[in-house]
Formats: C-alpha cells, sequence, structure tokens
C-alpha cells in the first residue's frame, strides 16, 4: 500500500516468518504536458486527401463504410475506424475496434485526448488536429 511519503509498505512471507519493509516508489504518473485543444471552440481535421473538415459539437465518425460521418475511401481505414467526440470542455478520439488501430502522435491508442496539432493515424491515413476560431465551420 502506497503511503504519504512516497514509500510503499511491502510484506513478504517466508515459512516461519513475516519481514514487513518500506521500500521508495516512483512519483504519481503525471500527465503529458501538451496543449488540449482549446475547450469551448470548435476543432477541425485536415485530412491527408487535402479536404479541411470542421467537426460538429455532437461529434464524428470515421471510416470506409457510406453511413458514417466522414467516409474515408482508404483501404487502410476499417468500415466503422474511430469517433471524434466532446469530453467536457475538450474532444478525444476512440477506437471503433479497428483492424489497422488508430494512433496519435505515433502512439497507438484506444482513447486520448486530443490537442491542437496533434496527427491522428487511421490505420496509416494521416488526419492533423486544428482548434481554435479557424478550425470551423468548415466543408464536409
Amino acid at each position: 500500500m502506497s503511503t504519504p511519503g512516497g514509500t510503499i509498505d511491502h510484506t513478504t512471507r517466508q515459512p516461519g516468518r513475516l519481514h514487513r519493509s518500506t521500500l521508495p516508489c516512483r512519483s504519481p504518473r503525471v500527465q503529458r504536458n501538451r496543449p488540449t485543444a482549446t475547450p469551448g471552440l470548435p476543432i477541425g481535421l485536415s485530412l491527408e486527401d487535402g479536404r479541411q473538415i470542421s467537426v460538429p459539437d455532437s461529434g464524428l465518425r470515421i471510416g470506409r463504410a457510406l453511413d458514417n460521418d466522414l467516409v474515408v475511401a482508404d483501404s487502410r481505414v476499417s468500415r466503422y475506424h474511430a469517433q471524434i467526440m466532446r469530453a467536457g470542455p475538450g474532444w478525444i478520439v476512440r477506437d471503433l475496434g479497428s483492424t489497422n488501430g488508430t494512433a496519435l502522435g505515433g502512439r497507438v491508442v484506444n482513447e486520448d485526448r486530443l490537442s491542437e496539432g496533434d496527427t491522428l493515424s487511421l490505420g496509416g491515413y494521416r488526419i492533423e488536429i486544428r482548434s481554435g476560431p479557424g478550425a470551423g465551420p468548415g466543408r464536409r
């Protein structure tokens, strides 16, 4: 169990005796320090194929299937690949069980917060995140 002083109480059992010691532990995990998309403002997407998309407040589902909000005709993208949605004042991306995965800044993610300038990769198809007043409204 962790104690406020940054140590872990550690108990080991050996035949016929009980040993208790206190071990140092690492600092609590620190969140990445990167600018998030501006709270309350729209975000936009700059797609690999040159399209500029404004994400509505209701969010956006991305994939190859024609009933997605954003259809990407690229074989690397799954039929229902990922979803971008509001999470409190910011935005998140969530992988929808895609075959080739969703990466944010080169790191594969299931769900993560989006930030200004992030590069999102849907199976290798690249999308850049932009936020603020210039991010919307845009073409779809």
